[in-house]
């Protein structure tokens, strides 16, 4: 269901618009300062069905709001939707095409891109300003986009879907696609611009690049079933207990559990006589997606890793609208991110990436902490890649 501002007016951001914004000048923490409008602001994480303190909870580019929503495959729309707490709401509907979803409103961001361990500052705008752009997982300023509240699982009906009480798909990239494009033909996983999006809101909010130091997420070693923190969290972001799954603004588990394989970026590799390179492409139109970096591919940037191992990743760099690890950590630098690239077979099978980190047969080393801005690249040909989990997106016509 398109979804105009706006027509709108609860959804306007009023009084010309807010800015919220934090910056990491002290490149030795990963500890921001909330500046401009976010000035003061406090936002805690819950436990269970606690109440906490969550100042963005009423800033409406933060809200989010869960419904439930049945994907009409011929208009192309979201349509009948039901909020959570509304009579009718379920978690875990068995209507066909009827999904869990979370409504996301446009919003503008900018950056300080100019230090070695950039970004130094983020900011995002409740409305259109000077210098300021509009964040990458909106077709345009005025229409709000759902995405899946949960991890996708395939259902008895064998489509994969949103909904609670399913063990999350574990497959390579190739068959996650095949997955998704079995309940619509244009449906996708979770894109560079989603992750990018969402990454923005998530420095912002919690003014630091450790998430996973308010909530660890899925620490132990086994998939968590889709559900666990969304049915048992009553606040904007929380946990049910610790080293369990979480839940961040109608998004569960955006770190931890099932590693989200992005749709739209391949690191190519190619083999040398020391070795081998690695650079990321990204796929603008995912309708030329066929699991090779073919010709429809942009060229981003070498990747920040060379090596078939994983490293700290001190700063990202921009590139087609977004940022990617490009840094290692030096001297006087932080930790912000860590990547990591598994190409162990002698071939130059294309490397998909997977971000926030995975529950189960773990690429990062187990003491690192949580992230959602984590890496995780594993070749195509290769065992690993088949414990790559995804989300199933759908984009309004």
């Amino acid at each position: 269901m398109s979804f105009p501002i706006r027509q709108h007016a609860l959804l306007r951001g009023g009084r010309g618009g807010r800015v919220f914004s934090v910056s990491f000048g002290d490149t030795a923490s990963v500890i921001g300062v909330r500046e401009d409008a976010a000035r003061g602001m406090v936002a805690d994480v819950a436990t269970g069905s606690g109440r906490v303190r969550n100042d963005f909870d009423r800033i409406p580019i933060f809200e989010r709001p869960i419904f439930n929503a049945t994907w009409d495959r011929a208009a192309r729309q979201w349509i009948r939707l039901t909020p959570l707490g509304a009579e009718g709401f379920s978690w875990s509907p068995v209507e066909p095409y009827r999904e869990v979803v979370y409504r996301c409103r446009p919003f503008w961001y900018k950056l300080d891109m100019s230090g070695s361990a950039a970004p130094l500052w983020v900011s995002v705008s409740e409305t259109p300003r000077a210098g300021y752009t509009l964040a990458p997982m909106f077709r345009d300023g005025e229409r709000c986009v759902y995405r899946p509240v949960f991890e996708m699982s395939v259902g008895e009906d064998g489509l994969p879907h949103s909904r609670a009480g399913a063990l999350p798909k574990l497959a390579k990239q190739g068959d996650l696609m095949a997955a998704a494009h079995s309940y619509d033909s244009a449906a996708r996983l979770e894109s560079i611009k989603d992750w990018f999006s969402d990454m923005l809101l998530l420095l912002v909010e919690f003014a630091t690049w450790s998430p996973g130091v308010l909530m660890s997420g899925n620490t132990g070693t086994e998939l968590l079933k889709t559900g666990t923190a969304a049915m048992a969290v009553t606040a904007s972001a929380g946990t049910p207990a610790a080293d369990s799954a979480c839940i961040w603004r109608g998004k569960e588990n955006p770190w931890k559990n099932a590693c989200s394989c992005l749709c739209d970026i391949l690191i190519r590799r190619v083999t040398q006589d020391t070795g081998f390179s690695a650079t990321v492409h990204y796929l603008p139109d995912i309708s030329h997606y066929d699991g090779t970096v073919n010709a429809h591919y942009r060229h981003v940037a070498p990747y920040v890793l060379q090596t078939s191992s994983y490293i700290g990743v001190g700063g990202f760099a921009m590139g087609e609208g977004f940022l990617y690890p490009a840094t290692a950590v030096t001297d006087g630098v932080a930790a912000k991110s860590y990547a990591y690239l598994n190409a162990p077979n002698d071939t130059d099978s294309p490397i998909a990436v997977g971000v926030g980190g995975s529950s189960i047969h773990y690429l990062l080393p187990t003491d690192l902490l949580p992230s959602p801005f984590h890496w995780e690249g594993m070749q195509l040909d290769a065992w690993r890649s088949d414990y790559l989990g995804a989300r199933l997106v759908l984009d309004e016509a």
